[in-house]
Formats: C-alpha cells, sequence, structure tokens
C-alpha cells in the first residue's frame, strides 16, 4: 500500500514529495509496473541520473524530467522535478524530488507538463 511506497522512497538521498493527481494514477497501476516504477524511483532517489532513469524535458518554463514507469519502449512516464521544499526531517529547506504526474501514456505527457507549468506559476 501507499505507506510501504512511502517508507521505501524514504530511505534515500533525496527528500521526495508526492502530488495528490501522481498518488492517485500510482494506485491504479497494476502490481508489477508499481514495482518497477519504485524501483526507478528509489535509483533516482539515490542519486543515480542515468538516461536509462530520466530525461530533461526541453522547451519547459521550469527544469522537468520524465521517468520510464517501465522503460523508455513503456507508454507510462513519470513526470517530476527538483525542487526546494521544507523538510521536517532536515529540519529546513532542501532539495526534494517532487513528482507531479503520473502519465499513462506518451499522449499525456504535453498536457501533464502544461499543467504543471500553470500550477507553478499560480
Amino acid at each position: 500500500g501507499e505507506g510501504g511506497v512511502r517508507e521505501t522512497l524514504t530511505d534515500s538521498v533525496w527528500d521526495m514529495r508526492f502530488t495528490k493527481d501522481f498518488l492517485q494514477a500510482l494506485w491504479e497501476l497494476p502490481p508489477l509496473e508499481i514495482r518497477t516504477l519504485v524501483e526507478n524511483l528509489i535509483k533516482i532517489s539515490r542519486g543515480e541520473h542515468s538516461p536509462s532513469l530520466q530525461k530533461p524535458l526541453h522547451g519547459v518554463l521550469f527544469r522537468l524530467c520524465e521517468t520510464p514507469v517501465g522503460t523508455w519502449k513503456g507508454a507510462g512516464r513519470v513526470i517530476w522535478q527538483v525542487a526546494v521544499d521544507y523538510s521536517p526531517d532536515a529540519k529546513g529547506y532542501t532539495e526534494t524530488i517532487r513528482l507531479w504526474r503520473l502519465c499513462r501514456s506518451t499522449d499525456e505527457v504535453d498536457t501533464a507538463v502544461a499543467g504543471v507549468q500553470r500550477a507553478l506559476t499560480l
């Protein structure tokens, strides 16, 4: 469940923040895709930044990246960014990984990015 994913991702170099939209979409994935995605997010949160795990999105106002749910050949993508947030663990502000949106297909990426940019400019 949600607690298990949060616990797994808390043992990392980077704090991770989940939007409500991201978590809602996560629980709609089949268990195997959840496990594969969590494995990819763990690698990112521990500081691994290989091209197989992340790709910067170009032509956006804010530094956003995408990560495959499984592999780049699959359709699912996670839209995320490195952001500064308050961390109760660090008792101050620190860089975090903010998981914005889980897209079920590549067709959803542009719409998701536009939504994130709107949220960041409010």
